[in-house]
């Protein structure tokens, strides 16, 4: 149980960082 929730913060966390690098690239 508390592997999924481990695994699926890392998969939001994953998530959220390639959102950041595409706000970040469509900033330049």
């Amino acid at each position: 149980m508390i592997f999924i929730l481990y695994f699926s913060m890392a998969k939001k966390s994953m998530s959220s960082i390639i959102l950041d690098q595409i706000i970040n690239q469509n900033k330049f």
